[in-house]
């Protein structure tokens, strides 16, 4: 699994030249966790997660969609799935909705990224 998303998360976003400073928080349905990197190579928010997610050993279950192309869709992160208790992952850049797959928000040095099992809308 780990290799399909190495192939895919970036399609659409260029890799960075250099290292990127970025931090992710996630807030799952009653836990929290913080991850932050000085000389990140990752520039999705979705490849951003992936680095967090190996570095302190959390779970990410996703699926590529074709629609929207080339996407991924998040079902789980550390255990809550998509639909329990009418919440659902979403993510934010620096304050800002995400609109498309995370696979293809692209990251920019400073940013920050939040994943929030919420309601939907939000």
């Amino acid at each position: 699994m780990w290799a399909l998303a190495n192939a895919s998360f970036s399609q659409g976003v260029p890799p960075p030249s250099e290292g990127l400073h970025l931090r992710l928080d996630v807030a799952g349905g009653g836990w929290s966790i913080s991850f932050e990197s000085n000389a990140s190579r990752n520039n999705t928010a979705f490849s951003f997660l992936l680095e967090a997610a190996r570095a302190l050993h959390f779970s990410v279950v996703w699926q590529n969609w074709t629609v929207p192309p080339d996407s991924v869709f998040v079902h789980s992160i550390g255990g809550d799935v998509n639909g329990d208790s009418g919440r659902w992952w979403q993510y934010w850049i620096d304050g800002v909705y995400g609109s498309v797959g995370a696979n293809r928000a692209a990251l920019n040095d400073g940013d920050v990224l939040e994943w929030r099992f919420a309601q939907y809308p939000p």
